[in-house]
């Protein structure tokens, strides 16, 4: 037995393995060269308590258990690793076959468990490496333990839940000095100041990031912005409101029972209010049998405020229809026109323009006959009333001169006296007195219309009322001046003839007749300047006023130089 043998004899018989063992620090273990005798016999004390032998350590060798080394076969030649031999010449190592060891198994008492052995392991050629460098440790300052004591640290928490306590009450009173929401009234600006119930302790703190200058204080708005104190932002909104209804004066009311209720704001005045008001009719009474009425008109701004005011109404029912003037019967030649409406006038009470209607579809001008025209007029509330004239057509004389001639003759007379500018009035002028001294008075002809007396009256330049009277009224239609006849009644000796004629919408009396004794005319006279004429102690201008239009009542006179025909400015 090998175990039998001195220790250096076993050594050299069997060399130990080399076996390469990494540090923790990088450097490299060898097992032990050798393990006791004690310890293979298994008197080792771990052996003895059932527990694998540690071997002792050697040097810088790493430990290996007991049946670590029975799993190596020592006899295993490709299995040793190369080895130096200390006594070997020049430090060669010298390669010894492995000699079988037997090795006693330790004593392992039954009431323990044996030790579990290792798998054996293999030799590996050891590979030598540069030992590494093993980082500098830096030593730190041993940590001062600071002894705790329960009642100062109860008193550090106590303090600082004080100060938090001081300085949340603190920050709560500030805050309580900014107002969330604040209103006024439209038209009134606001100001920063408003929204502070008090001035902070440290109003160096305090900002806003709203411009009061730029809000519309015109319209109903609310502006949402920041006040910010000690760093902390608080939402405030400020209220632009209209809370005041509008205000007004009610305007009476004329009107008729047929008309229709004006525009509500046209029956309201004084409106007073911030914003725009619009005004509309509450309710609207039944006019048509008039009365006295009241209105209600409703005003509304823009905020939605009402106000209610009374508008009285006078309602007037009329019954009473136009009048009609200036009518009367017609007598033409057959082919002539008629100007129905010459010298026809409507009046009412309280229309200023009603309608007038001429029904003439019975009259037939190319065919002889007496024939009806009716007139119509109306207000506007409804009233109707007529008026019929006899229209008769007579056969044309031997002697008959057609119109048309007789406007060619006046358009040629007409082209020498009159100049483009004249006003109507000037050019009425112009032909009462240019007919005055140009045709004189004859009473030995008995011309049978008015186209055959102007017609002869414009060649000879001789004629008598009739004719002269013919001339201006050819002349004022070439010039477009509403015109017609006024023919005398009663009369005792004979008839006479003037001219009726509108100037600026009024009706004037003229007469261009040469008169005995009398070297002027007549030229724009009302009715009442011409009935209060007289000469050589008659007068002779009296006629039906009812057939014709009402006449001027304001007298002209004082406008016309007769001497010079014409007109003072």
């Amino acid at each position: 037995m090998t175990d039998n043998l001195p220790a250096e004899q076993r050594r050299r018989q069997n060399p130990p393995v080399q076996h390469k063992v990494q540090g923790s620090a990088g450097q490299t273990r060898r097992p032990a060269d050798h393990i006791t005798r004690n310890n293979a016999a298994g008197n080792h004390p771990a052996v003895q308590r059932g527990r694998t032998p540690v071997p002792a350590r050697s040097g810088n060798s790493a430990p290996h258990s007991t049946s670590a080394r029975k799993a190596v076969p020592r006899n295993a030649a490709h299995n040793t690793a190369p080895h130096s031999d200390p006594r070997s010449a020049g430090g060669q190592s010298q390669r010894r076959p492995a000699q079988p060891q037997q090795h006693a198994r330790p004593q392992v008492p039954q009431n323990r468990r044996p030790v579990q052995q290792r798998p054996p392991v293999q030799n590996r050629p050891v590979q030598h490496k540069a030992p590494e460098k093993k980082p500098a440790v830096k030593k730190q300052a041993p940590k001062v333990k600071i002894p705790v004591r329960p009642f100062a640290l109860f008193g550090l928490i106590m303090v600082l839940v004080g100060a938090i306590t001081v300085f949340a009450f603190f920050m709560i009173s500030e805050s309580s000095l900014i107002k969330k929401t604040v209103t006024v009234e439209v038209g009134n600006p606001a100001k920063f100041e408003m929204f502070l119930e008090g001035e902070p302790k440290y109003p160096q703190y305090l900002s806003t990031n709203l411009d009061f200058t730029t809000v519309d204080y015109t319209m109903p708005q609310s502006v949402f912005f920041v006040i910010t104190l000690y760093g902390i932002d608080h939402n405030c909104e400020l209220k632009v409101a209209d809370t005041i209804a509008p205000k007004a004066d009610p305007v009476p009311q004329e009107m008729m029972s047929v008309d229709q209720l004006p525009d509500a704001k046209d029956c309201v005045t004084n409106i007073v209010d911030a914003t725009p008001v619009t005004v509309t009719w509450a309710d609207k009474p039944d006019i048509s049998a008039g009365g006295e009425f009241t209105a209600s008109a409703k005003l509304t701004d823009v905020a939605g405020n009402e106000t209610v005011v009374l508008v009285p109404l006078s309602v007037t029912r009329d019954s009473v229809p136009p009048v009609i003037t200036g009518t009367r019967d017609i007598t033409i030649i057959k082919g002539e026109s008629i100007s129905y409406r010459t010298g026809v006038e409507v009046t009412d009470n309280y229309d200023k323009n009603p309608r007038l209607d001429i029904d003439a579809s019975g009259v037939k001008l190319n065919t002889e006959g007496e024939y009806t025209a009716v007139y119509r007029a109306t207000d506007f509330t409804g009233n109707v009333s007529e008026v019929k004239i006899n229209v008769k057509i007579k056969p044309k004389p031997k002697e008959y001169v057609e119109p048309e001639v007789v406007y060619a003759q006046a358009k040629e007379i007409v082209d020498k006296i009159i100049t483009p500018e004249m006003t109507d009035m000037e050019k009425a002028l112009q032909i009462v007195w240019w007919c005055r001294y140009n045709i004189k008075f004859t009473t030995r002809i008995k011309p049978k219309t008015w186209t055959e007396a102007a017609h002869n009256a414009f060649k000879d330049r001789w004629g008598n009322c009739l004719s002269t009277a013919s001339c201006v009224r050819a002349m004022l239609d070439v010039c477009g001046i509403e015109n017609m006849f006024v023919t005398r009644w009663p009369y005792k000796v004979a008839k006479h003839y003037w001219n009726y004629i509108k100037i600026d919408g009024q009706w004037y009396h003229c007469d261009a007749t040469w008169r005995q004794n009398y070297s002027s005319y007549f030229f724009m006279y009302t009715t009442k300047e011409l009935l209060s004429f007289w000469h050589d102690g008659w007068n002779g201008f009296e006629f039906d006023q009812k057939k014709y239009p009402e006449s001027a009542t304001a007298s002209v006179q004082k406008k016309i130089d007769y001497k010079n025909h014409k007109i003072k400015s």
